[in-house]
């Protein structure tokens, strides 16, 4: 689903020098995988995000996505604060064109996944931090997108509300049970060690910029997951350490 070659993106910098930020990289993931990223601040790891989304050109190397344009989660608040909760969530399905009842069906539904139905009327400055992301989950799931980009979407919340918001994306993208493979291809971004091994397949660690993935680690952890019950597993402990290790 998503494949990059010896993928490199510079910038210019001060006096004319140009400041590599990322790469040369290689990276290969497989349609329908949860995966990722931690590194250091500043090592590429938002510009490899908007490099797949589209939003900044390749300086060199090659860099397949799927058919469609990915949908982009940010950490920061994305809502639009004129419209309401179910406004906001439903735009995407506006843009497209999407008859009203259809989108009357999907909103209502993706606000009940996420614990809001009881706030579709809601403004933005009328929720917390964390409601105000999981209506960026919301509207991410109602586009029904192939490829999700997540740049580190839990990031600014507390503790609590993070694991909160970690056990809703992993029930959205596991799906219910007895439904059809339908899991969307995620690429996150994070700092939280823990919050990589709670979500994903494989984890990838970037080195320090000009980024590239120096080490690669699969979670063995079944699925369906519990986030907080993980961590009682000494091989959880384990695997965060050897994050740690290669993060140093």
């Amino acid at each position: 689903m998503i494949v990059a070659q010896q993928l490199t993106k510079d910038f210019p910098g001060p006096e004319g020098v140009t400041v590599r930020a990322l790469g040369p990289l290689d990276l290969h993931i497989a349609s329908g995988e949860f995966v990722c990223i931690v590194g250091p601040s500043g090592c590429g790891k938002s510009t490899l995000l908007r490099l797949i989304a589209g939003l900044e050109r390749p300086t060199a190397g090659a860099l397949s996505v799927g058919s469609q344009t990915p949908t982009l989660v940010f950490q920061g608040d994305s809502t639009f604060p004129w419209l309401t909760v179910y406004g906001n969530v439903e735009y995407p399905l506006r843009l497209r064109g999407v008859p009203e009842k259809e989108r009357e069906a999907a909103v209502t539904h993706k606000l009940g996944l996420v614990g809001l139905s009881g706030f579709a009327e809601a403004y933005p400055y009328q929720l917390s931090g964390g409601m105000k992301q999981r209506v960026a989950l919301a509207r991410a799931w109602v586009a029904d997108p192939e490829i999700l980009l997540m740049d580190e979407p839990f990031g600014a919340l507390d503790e609590q509300t993070r694991m909160a918001l970690q056990h809703e994306l992993l029930r959205l993208w596991e799906g219910p049970q007895g439904a059809p493979h339908s899991r969307k291809t995620v690429l996150f971004v994070t700092h939280a060690i823990d919050e990589a091994l709670a979500l994903g397949d494989r984890v990838l660690v970037m080195s320090a910029a000009p980024g590239r993935i120096v080490k690669e680690v699969r979670v063995p952890f079944a699925r369906p997951r519990d986030a907080i019950q993980l961590k009682r597993d000494p091989l959880f402990g384990e695997l965060a350490y050897e994050l740690w290790q290669s993060l140093k």
